[in-house]
């Protein structure tokens, strides 16, 4: 439970964010949002033009990270000032300096590294970019073994990369500094 009450100023936006999979395991959240009197933007991904600063553009924002979206939601909130509040579910609330990279080394019997798989891609200057997948026989166990299987399952196969340029890249600013924040596991 919540050590502090949450609440969101009327009209707020929360906005979900994840990686691997466009599938959200938090639908009941989702939901729930605008019963609070928020909309719930949910996107998925890394890498590129990211949605985050189109959200952040449009009226006072609650972030919400979970997993790499904790990283994304830390440096998006910085130098937003219509961000009035950061949650992160189960996500990487990076410090200034740090990379998800750094994180996972702290950790080196974590079960992602071997789950993970690599795949080459071109990118538009003619270079070659890394994308880093979840082996689908290993999704479920680690990155939502509490989740339902038909969900993971559903999720495994249509997960969606995490660039290995978004692994390396040291962390900005933490907005967490900054903002009221929560944080649940």
């Amino acid at each position: 439970p919540l050590t502090m009450p949450l609440t969101v100023d009327p009209g707020a936006i929360a906005v979900a964010v994840t990686t691997f999979t466009p599938a959200t395991p938090f639908p009941g959240a989702a939901a729930l949002l605008p019963c609070l009197g928020a909309a719930a933007i949910i996107w998925a991904g890394s890498g590129g033009h990211h949605p985050v600063g189109d959200a952040l553009s449009l009226r006072p924002v609650v972030l919400v990270g979970h997993s790499y979206g904790g990283a994304v939601i830390t440096n998006a909130g910085a130098h937003a000032p219509n961000v009035k509040a950061l949650v992160y579910v189960a996500g990487f609330a990076l410090d200034q300096g740090e990379s998800l990279a750094a994180i996972g080394a702290q950790f080196p019997n974590n079960q992602v590294g071997p789950a993970t798989v690599v795949r080459p891609f071109p990118q538009p200057d003619g270079s070659t970019g890394t994308d880093l997948y979840l082996a689908v026989d290993q999704f479920r166990e680690v990155f939502a073994a509490d989740v339902p299987r038909h969900t993971t399952d559903l999720m495994a196969a249509t997960q969606r990369p995490l660039a290995l340029a978004a692994v390396l890249a040291p962390s900005a600013d933490a907005a967490w500094r900054d903002l009221p924040t929560w944080y649940l596991v």
